[in-house]
């Protein structure tokens, strides 16, 4: 794993965008955000429950693809709650 340092960055919309995507995005502003880990391989959801049946590591939630729908097992492990 790899530590991916934290700090600030402006996110957000201008409202000068056109794109009807856009339409719920935030006016610019500050976010912090922590340092954190990242895995240097992606791993799939079968091999990540693979891992926590092995390992002390429990999660408090699920495992899901970023669009929020479960996993299958060959799917990477996106977001792990």
């Amino acid at each position: 794993m790899v530590l991916i340092r934290g700090g600030n960055f402006e996110m957000g919309d201008s409202k000068s965008d056109p794109e009807e995507w856009m339409e719920d995005a935030q006016e610019i502003h500050t976010v912090e955000l922590d340092s954190f880990y990242m895995d240097v391989h992606e791993v799939t959801v079968g091999e990540f429950k693979q891992f926590i049946s092995f390992s002390a590591i429990t999660i408090g939630g699920i495992i899901t693809q970023t669009d929020g729908m479960r996993s299958l097992n060959i799917h990477r492990a996106t977001i792990i709650q």
